[in-house]
């Protein structure tokens, strides 16, 4: 299962087109897809990663992370419950960045209570449904289902503007929900908490100082090879036990 997330902006449905776990950096950073040039609302991201003043980090284990958007994300907070569902879908090794790749699409709109988990109610929910019917009619036309996640808060106007979407009730299913916990019984793959996420290259760092600290024993005398230690201190070895004899 490969599931593609979309957030809804007031501008149009915008793809999280990756998610990159870094190290070594001041803070979490949103960029359009594949370039320098970050987003209007990064900052606000680097601080919902945070564990300090975040979630992100205390859901899947890691504090530093890049994603990658296909479009611009300029005000509001309402992005924020998308980002933790592509988060834990990455997580779970189960996030597709095209659309084209995916089993599934989810959009997602919502602000999110990072202090108790609560997905809080936002504005202009029917507008962002009108801004993404090119979307779904795109969902359609390669049969991939749509499943819209939503706070609770907001679920008249989503009941009332529903029917402007057009699509079969086996190829659009909504989803209301009023906290994260929720996030897994709407979708398939999703643990709760979320797998940790372990940086690709921590694996390939960690072996390179073990090799360098092995280096630097074998240099220093540390490590001496069968019978060195014998021939320099012969004093010692009634001294030792016989290992042999064990």
């Amino acid at each position: 299962m490969a599931i593609c997330v979309y957030i809804a902006t007031t501008q149009g449905p915008v793809a999280v087109r990756g998610i990159t776990a870094e190290e070594g950096l001041l803070e979490s950073v949103m960029c359009l897809s594949g370039q320098t040039e970050k987003v209007a609302v990064s900052r606000r991201y680097s601080e919902f990663v945070s564990p300090g003043s975040g979630i992100i980090a205390r859901r899947v284990g890691h504090d530093c992370f890049r994603v990658d958007v296909d479009g611009p994300i300029d005000t509001g907070d309402s992005w924020q419950a998308g980002m933790v569902v592509a988060h834990d879908l990455f997580a779970a090794g189960l996030l597709a960045e095209t659309l084209s790749a995916a089993d599934l699409l989810v959009w997602v709109t919502g602000e999110v209570n990072v202090r108790e988990g609560a997905v809080l109610g936002v504005e202009s929910v029917s507008r962002k449904l009108a801004k993404s019917l090119h979307l779904f009619e795109q969902a359609r036309s390669q049969k991939i289902p749509v499943l819209v996640m939503y706070p609770q808060e907001n679920m008249t106007e989503l009941q009332l503007s529903a029917p402007l979407v057009g699509l079969p009730e086996e190829e659009f299913r909504t989803a209301p929900v009023s906290h994260l916990d929720e996030l897994a019984t709407c979708l398939p793959g999703i643990n709760t908490p979320p797998r940790q996420v372990t940086p690709a290259g921590r694996s390939l760092r960690g072996w390179l100082v073990g090799a360098a600290v092995l280096v630097l024993l074998i240099a220093t005398g540390w490590l001496l090879w069968p019978g060195q230690e014998e021939a320099e201190k012969p004093q010692e070895r009634a001294t030792r036990p016989d290992w042999d004899a064990w």
